[in-house]
């Protein structure tokens, strides 16, 4: 708890913190919101979260109900995990559906297999959904290896795409 606490005191001016955690302690999302109240905080619920929460979209609605209505900003479902594993939109939509239902307040972010070339993947999701975000990391490399660096062309693609798609439904 301490570490994330110095590291955001160490960055002056962030807006956001990503927790890419499994199921993170309540108490250091709320002394993350005491410490510094106008910080957004994401909460990636990955692949052992999913596991851990038994694949049950009650479970999930659950557990962030833990963290309380106001503390998270926006909850990131990606079953990938930065792995390049494409997400299946059908999964998500339950639970995408409950969180919108129970914590209106709360965005919704899908990570899964996303990059220039595989933005169908989320399309329905945003005809769905036209205020979801969308995250994407192994695909905007051209070894996919997350190690190695971003492409900059790729995530130009990836953004102008995006930004294309997203039009659509505005």
């Amino acid at each position: 708890e301490e570490e994330i606490l110095l590291a955001v005191d160490s960055a002056p001016g962030a807006d956001a913190v990503q927790l890419d955690m499994v199921w993170p302690n309540t108490g250091l999302v709320n002394a993350l919101k005491n410490k510094f109240p106008g910080l957004e905080i994401i909460l990636q619920i990955g692949p052992q979260a999913f596991c851990n929460a038994e694949e049950d979209v009650r479970e999930v609605i659950s557990r962030l109900f833990g963290y309380g209505k106001n503390q998270l900003s926006y909850v990131l479902l990606d079953r990938s995990a930065g792995r390049g594993k494409p997400m299946e939109p059908e999964v998500l939509v339950p639970f995408i559906d409950a969180i919108y239902q129970h914590f209106p307040s709360i965005g919704v972010a899908v990570a899964g297999g996303l990059g220039p070339d595989s933005l169908d993947l989320v399309g329905d999701l945003i005809a769905l959904y036209p205020e979801i975000s969308i995250d994407a990391e192994a695909k905007l490399r051209p070894s996919g290896d997350i190690k190695e660096p971003i492409s900059w062309e790729m995530a130009e693609a990836y953004i102008r795409t995006a930004v294309r798609m997203f039009s659509q439904f505005s």
